[in-house]
């Protein structure tokens, strides 16, 4: 391979989590292969290592899904950009993006709560349990919301402002729109 990619002078850029130098040891990757792409080598900070712009990252990612029109407008407490904050984010950009996805869809109120943050990640957290360890590979967008989140979708249009004004007016909305 490394033949024919200098005959047509074609690069080859990779990326793997795994240290080539690991996987050679392992037999699990060709030595001279690794040796080549190991010329120059790029580190990529994970989001962890940058906490203090996770706040801003969230709010343009919001911003951008509000101005999509792919959510109602949203914006996030300082509680809940805190959390962000704290949270270890193994899944770097991609898991915060999926956060921020399932916050903008999920929440009732026009502001996103530490509540409803606590919400996503624990729910987040409960699922990669039952999945053994590993982290979901599904976009977050097509699993199924969790049953609070889709509560709202049982009420009825007329009584939309009803479900998000409180939980016991969700219930009765709720009822009121299978009944009928």
């Amino acid at each position: 391979m490394l033949a024919r990619a200098e005959k047509h002078k074609a690069r080859v850029v990779s990326f793997s989590p795994v240290d080539a130098r690991t996987l050679c040891e392992k037999h699990e990757f060709d030595a001279e292969l690794a040796a080549r792409l190991g010329e120059l080598t790029l580190r990529l900070p994970t989001l962890r290592e940058f906490a203090e712009d996770v706040p801003d990252l969230a709010s343009l990612m919001l911003a951008q899904l509000v101005e999509a029109r792919a959510c109602p407008p949203r914006r996030l407490a300082i509680a809940a950009l805190n959390a962000l904050r704290h949270h270890a984010w193994p899944g770097n950009l991609a898991e915060l993006e999926s956060v921020i996805k399932d916050l903008a869809l999920s929440a009732l109120e026009e502001e996103i709560q530490l509540e409803d943050v606590e919400r996503v990640l624990a729910g987040r957290a409960a699922a990669e349990r039952a999945a053994g360890g590993r982290a979901s590979t599904v976009p977050t967008a097509r699993r199924a919301r969790p049953s609070s989140a889709s509560t709202s979708s049982t009420c009825s249009r007329a009584s939309t402002a009803a479900c998000r004004a409180s939980p016991s007016a969700r219930d009765s909305s709720a009822r009121t729109s299978t009944a009928s």
